[in-house]
């Protein structure tokens, strides 16, 4: 309402309207129109007209035990209120039931924990000793990840068609907050509903598939957003993880884990979009939110749908990178994250300079080296740490390998001696370390498997005998994918049935991918 009263008097004080008395009349009675289906704010209207005219915004105020409610000018207005203030949430108190309770104390933890305070990528505390492990078949984990599930979907807000979640979301890197979810794919509701689908498609069970593409009723209003405000879709950039090409990357997994022709059409118009978002030139080169995440999430695109125009953008993006000079390190926003998006080019193109460039910047990036130094390195996360080096230096087996900064025994022996994490996250937990022993097992490490059968088989000990703990503040319960039980669902899948579960942190598609879109479109 204060709006409305600030526009009221904007308009009523032009000097259109103060040629009399009656042209302002003309404008103010908009209140009457607003009220005129409420008795209690056809009650309010004198009293706000009188404030109005009088240059200022009305003001009313009521009193805990009381139904009356007062003017600005302190004028009593009897008994306007149905109930009390104090009733009214009495009332509300009372109706509450276990869930609601549940829901109230997610809100008051997560509230808490948002509180100002530094934003830490690395790994964090070890789960307590003893931890007994579970035994990780295939069907114990998908079991496991089911309940996760069922937690998700406990959690979701349903409004009609639409589903979405209230969750913890880390804001520019800088602080925490809590928020419904936006579209990108680490901590959005695309990551959540590729995690949902995924399980539909491997249990048969509808009510998770119904739940991932309820998800996504958003998509259509967003994408015309986007095409209408060149602006915003520059501001939400080109990443992999939080920004257009995670879109498109979840869209075009989901296209064809659902079956859905609709989402394939969204999927070319945000493939449009973040063409438009390329030419403009303003996003930095890393993965998380720049042009290499871009060119990942463009080449998976184009193995699972086949859209020319995916594969003409990422040759956009490539070319972007070989002329960037990207600092830091690490893969998810420095120079290791961009090699290996070149290096994965490369190999897609067959166009040997992006591969020379992609390992410069791999021997350029200093955190495998620095982490290999000390084998108590704290640091073993996905996304600025040791696990992440391992992937990017890993993950194409048909590139070659620069054995300056790749020690891949050294690496292994780093990641056995740490005790597995309480957070058991994909970006900095004990699953985004398990990503990069699944990726080394799949390419026929001996030492890779052994440990990661064992280490799968500590997370199923330690959400059995703690939960499912994320990487959150204080891990408080959230839905995303990158730090929340979406991605600690999906990673569970994919130690269970690694030949039907393709990474998420590398951007994969499916091994025999059906893609939907004619190639010669």
């Amino acid at each position: 309402m204060t709006q409305l009263y600030a526009t009221l008097l904007d308009e009523s004080t032009h000097p259109d309207a103060l040629c009399g008395a009656p042209d302002r009349d003309l404008a103010l009675d908009l209140l009457w129109d607003e009220s005129v289906a409420e008795d209690v704010l056809r009650a309010l209207v004198p009293h706000e007209l009188t404030d109005l005219w009088a240059g200022d915004v009305p003001l009313f105020t009521t009193r805990p035990g009381s139904r009356d409610v007062w003017s600005a000018s302190g004028e009593k207005i009897a008994d306007l209120l149905p109930v009390s203030g104090l009733d009214a949430v009495a009332a509300k108190v009372a109706a509450l039931d276990e869930v609601d309770r549940h829901d109230q104390q997610w809100l008051i933890s997560a509230a808490l924990a948002s509180r100002p305070r530094p934003v830490d990528h690395r790994t964090g505390a070890a789960v307590p000793a003893p931890l007994e492990a579970g035994v990780p078949d295939p069907q114990r984990l998908l079991v496991a990840a089911c309940g996760i599930a069922d937690e998700v979907l406990a959690r979701a807000t349903v409004d009609g068609r639409r589903v979405n979640w209230v969750g913890l979301e880390l804001v520019d890197d800088r602080h925490w907050a809590v928020a419904g979810m936006g579209a990108g794919l680490s901590n959005g509701y695309t990551g959540v509903a590729l995690f949902l689908a995924q399980l539909g498609a491997l249990t048969g069970a509808s009510r998770y598939t119904k739940f991932a593409r309820d998800a996504l009723a958003p998509v259509p209003g967003l994408l015309r957003s986007f095409a209408a405000d060149g602006e915003l879709a520059v501001a939400v950039g080109s990443g992999a993880f939080h920004g257009l090409g995670g879109i498109c990357y979840a869209l075009a997994r989901l296209a064809n884990l659902l079956g859905d022709d609709d989402i394939q059409g969204w999927l070319r118009e945000a493939v449009d979009i973040a063409a438009a978002v390329e030419a403009v030139g303003e996003d930095p080169a890393n993965l998380v939110e720049g042009w290499a995440g871009g060119l990942a999430a463009m080449l998976a695109v184009h193995t699972e749908s086949g859209l020319p125009a995916a594969r003409r953008l990422a040759r956009r993006y490539a070319d972007r990178l070989l002329a960037a000079n990207p600092a830091g390190d690490g893969f998810a926003r420095g120079r290791a994250g961009v090699g290996w998006a070149l290096l994965r080019h490369a190999r897609a193109s067959q166009d040997h300079r992006y591969g020379v460039a992609g390992r410069a910047h791999l021997r350029a990036d200093h955190a495998l080296r620095q982490r290999l130094l000390d084998v108590g390195e704290a640091d073993h996360s996905w996304c600025s740490g040791l696990s992440g080096a391992v992937l990017a230096h890993s993950a194409h087996p048909d590139q070659p390998v620069d054995t300056y900064t790749m020690h891949l025994d050294r690496c292994l022996n780093a990641l056995a001696v740490h005790e597995p994490l309480r957070d058991l996250s994909l970006c900095h937990g004990e699953l985004g370390v398990l990503e990069s022993l699944a990726v080394l097992a799949e390419r026929g490490h001996d030492l890779a498997t052994a440990m990661l059968s064992r280490r799968a088989g500590l997370v199923l000990g330690a959400l059995e005998q703690y939960g499912a703990r994320c990487g959150t503040p204080g891990g408080v319960p959230s839905a995303g994918l990158l730090t929340g039980l979406s991605g600690i669902g999906y990673a569970l899948l994919r130690l269970g049935l690694p030949e039907r579960v393709p990474s998420v942190l590398l951007l994969e598609t499916p091994a025999n991918p059906n893609p939907r879109e004619e190639r010669t479109r």
